[in-house]
């Protein structure tokens, strides 16, 4: 009680001289206002360009330390060890002292690289861009490299931002599972080979898979190939109640790579007052594009 009592005096001491008073920043604080500064840099350079910026996501910072830096480290790790057994060390803390010199010498400095995940919308056209940006110790931006730049549909931007971090996107409260890691694996494998409007078509069909199966809750394989087969037949006026399943194939080559999927469907076509039922055999690829469609 007592100890309470002398810190509310040193409050009321501080607030009464008119001083305020600022926790010591953590390196999580630092992290989280450099990203704040970071978007409000490129907010303000892209608005100024004409162009609409918006922030998707980070991922954790990286810090690139010059050589003498790591020496630092190492010492204070060893320091760290024997504080932790009670002993001082008087060379380990004049080895300390020379190296914090030679640091303060060193022409190098520490640079925090941020692997950023945006949008840029200009004149309609709306670009997702995965980037790493290089910034100072000021929090100053330094240099951008952009790692991928991809024209998507707008509906598509939270996707992309779990693809490129590697998130959950059948339930976005989880971590990625096994089964959407390898879903990654197999998309991203294929993406990397291809390149300009292919890549961008390609990349936007994948989000959509993605978009779908958070849609279904499921990745489960033949879920997705129904959902796929009734938007590449009905389109957007879907009969689920007349329709039917009659096979679906797996079809693989000599080396048991699989080649496509097969899939004969049956559904009731209602045109004004004509009701019909049709079939349909559909081939997909095995990323689930569209090879062929015809009628039986």
């Amino acid at each position: 009680m007592r100890q309470i009592c002398i810190y509310l005096l040193f409050l009321s001491i501080l607030v009464s001289c008119g001083l305020k008073y600022e926790p010591v920043k953590t390196p999580i604080d630092k992290e989280k206002v450099r990203k704040e500064q970071i978007v409000s840099q490129l907010n303000d350079d892209f608005t100024k360009q004409g162009k609409s910026y918006k922030n998707y996501a980070f991922e954790p910072s990286t810090v690139l330390k010059p050589p003498s830096y790591f020496r630092l480290d190492s010492l204070y790790e060893v320091k760290y060890k024997l504080e932790q057994e009670g002993k001082i060390d008087k060379k380990l803390e004049e080895k300390i002292q020379l190296q914090k010199n030679i640091i303060y010498n060193d022409t190098n400095f520490i640079f925090y690289i941020e692997n950023h995940v945006f949008s840029i919308t200009e004149d309609s056209v709306f670009t997702m861009l995965n980037a790493e940006i290089y910034t100072d110790r000021t929090n100053r931006i330094n240099t951008i490299e952009i790692l991928e730049s991809v024209n998507l549909d707008k509906k598509l931007g939270n996707f992309y931002a779990y693809y490129k971090l590697r998130q959950s996107f059948v339930s976005t409260e989880f971590e990625a599972d096994e089964a959407e890691l390898a879903f990654y694996d197999f998309y991203q494998q294929k993406a990397e080979k291809l390149e300009g409007t292919e890549k961008d078509e390609f990349i936007q069909f994948m989000l959509t898979v993605m978009k779908t199966a958070n849609k279904i809750s499921s990745l489960d394989k033949s879920l997705l190939i129904k959902e796929f087969v009734r938007y590449f037949v009905q389109g957007q006026s879907r009969n689920y109640l007349d329709e039917k399943f009659e096979r679906m194939d797996e079809f693989y080559d000599d080396e048991n790579r699989l080649v496509n999927y097969q899939i004969d469907y049956q559904y009731l076509s209602k045109q004004k007052e004509i009701s019909e039922i049709k079939k349909v055999r559909i081939i997909l690829d095995p990323y689930l594009q569209l090879i062929e469609l015809k009628y039986l």
